[in-house]
């Protein structure tokens, strides 16, 4: 079996699908190394039952003027757009659902978020966290006890969730840089089928070694050699799309070692983690809420803090519960049956009933699993952009960087994977012609 080719991709996940994608049809010689028994890294389709859902990523942001959406359109994969409205709340601290006041509560926690975000953006806040905006600022407001209470677990819930970290880590300086296609509002949407659809169409016809764990990188000659699993590959040319997390644990061994300017960037940059206990039932029992919101606080975070409905794009009565950060760090330790029992007492409190019973569900573990150790990067201080911009530097024309962490304009956000690929297949000349749908996006952005 050859073990050599012209470039090689290390990780099949939308980053190094993409590259390898553009770089094959544009009449390169390319072979890609995965460490998992599948591809498509942290887009992960899984099916339960007889439905299809993402275990992984799984909406498009932005996704009026995002890639992944012209890529699906297309492709004919149908998207629908997901507005999480209406939404229930329920405070644990009083043991009771808000109804009356909880569009109040929602848009004062909008509102904070978005006063934390000019905040940042309007200035470098170096050693400042969310945490530290928002006691400066609900000490301003003329609230009540329980108004700021309740503000703040939204603030923290709804930011945790959304960046995988812990408050006290996440500065939102990443509204600097973070490409929103100039959307007005954060509109998702999600592919019916789930991303599947987007990996089964790049992996078309690539050769993919599987089961192929990479353990040292030497450039130090004209030839890079990578030690796997499966033995010793070779290339002049080497593109790395391991996430972040994995260049934090070193897992990769690299000859010679890495520049302090680029180790520097892989420990500063903010890694979280966002996990999901994915439900399918039977029938559904929440009537027509589409976002559920748990707010009950332990010492390790928030219990369980985002229930979803899914059930439109999965075809079935699906919940996905969503929780993050220290929490998730803290429930991994768990058994699955463990975690099951947690996430119904949760849903029993929040929707009144006493006999929920999936017909069956799956537990992600994506903290614990050594191919990735989290889910995605996030902005950790006001120097994240400089340093997604040296984690993605070439390294003597030999060995090139690709991933959603790399990506100044999608760090976080599958289409920042995808654009890397881009990006780095751009590098070597390549045409994007063959993705139908990129074309369209570059056009767009050049016009607009």
């Amino acid at each position: 079996m050859q073990k050599k080719a012209e470039i090689i991709i290390i990780g099949a996940g939308m980053a190094g699908l993409t590259a390898a994608r553009l770089l094959q049809d544009s009449g390169f010689e390319v072979l890609v190394l995965e460490a998992k028994n599948r591809v498509g890294g942290r887009t992960h389709t899984i099916k339960l039952n007889d439905a299809w859902l993402d275990a992984g990523a799984s909406w498009i942001h932005y996704y009026k003027g995002n890639p992944l959406t012209y890529i699906a359109k297309a492709n004919g994969f149908p998207i629908i757009e997901d507005y999480y409205d209406p939404f229930h709340i329920w405070d644990e601290e009083n043991k009771q659902a808000i109804s009356r006041k909880k569009r109040k509560y929602m848009a004062a926690t909008e509102r904070a978020i978005d006063a934390a975000s000019d905040y940042f953006v309007a200035q470098d806040r170096g050693t400042e966290s969310a945490t530290d905006f928002l006691a400066t600022y609900l000490s301003t407001r003329n609230w009540t006890d329980k108004k700021k209470r309740i503000v703040r677990q939204l603030y923290t819930a709804l930011l945790e969730a959304s960046y995988g970290g812990k408050i006290d880590t996440i500065s939102l300086s990443d509204d600097k840089y973070i490409d929103t296609f100039e959307e007005e509002e954060e509109n998702d949407a999600l592919i019916i089928g789930g991303y599947r659809n987007i990996i089964d169409l790049l992996k078309e016809g690539l050769d993919i070694r599987l089961d192929t764990r990479v353990q040292a990188i030497d450039y130090s000659d004209d030839i890079v050699q990578i030690q796997t699993s499966q033995g010793k590959f070779t290339s002049k040319k080497v593109i790395l799309s391991v996430p972040l997390g994995v260049l934090k644990q070193n897992t990769i061994q690299f000859t010679p070692a890495l520049p302090h300017s680029k180790q520097k960037a892989i420990q500063s940059i903010g890694y979280g983690d966002l996990e999901k206990v994915i439900l399918r039932f039977g029938q559904k029992f929440w009537g027509d809420i589409k976002q559920g919101i748990y707010l009950e606080e332990c010492e390790q975070g928030f219990v369980f803090p985002s229930i979803i409905d899914y059930s439109e794009s999965a075809g079935a009565p699906t919940l996905v519960v969503f929780y993050a950060a220290q929490f998730a760090a803290h429930t991994q330790a768990k058994s699955d049956t463990e975690i099951l029992a947690a996430t119904l007492s949760v849903l029993q409190k929040l929707f009144g009933k006493n006999d929920i019973q999936p017909t069956h569900y799956h537990i992600t573990r994506w903290l614990t699993d050594d191919c990735f150790f989290g889910t995605y990067s996030f902005s950790q201080d006001a120097n994240t952009a400089t340093n997604i911009a040296a984690l993605a530097e070439p390294l003597a024309d030999k060995l090139f960087f690709a991933g959603e962490a790399t990506s100044v304009e999608g760090q976080g956000y599958v289409h920042g994977a995808l654009l890397s690929g881009v990006r780095e297949a751009r590098r070597f000349g390549a045409s994007i012609n063959s993705i139908l749908g990129l074309e369209e996006f570059f056009a767009a952005r050049a016009i607009s």
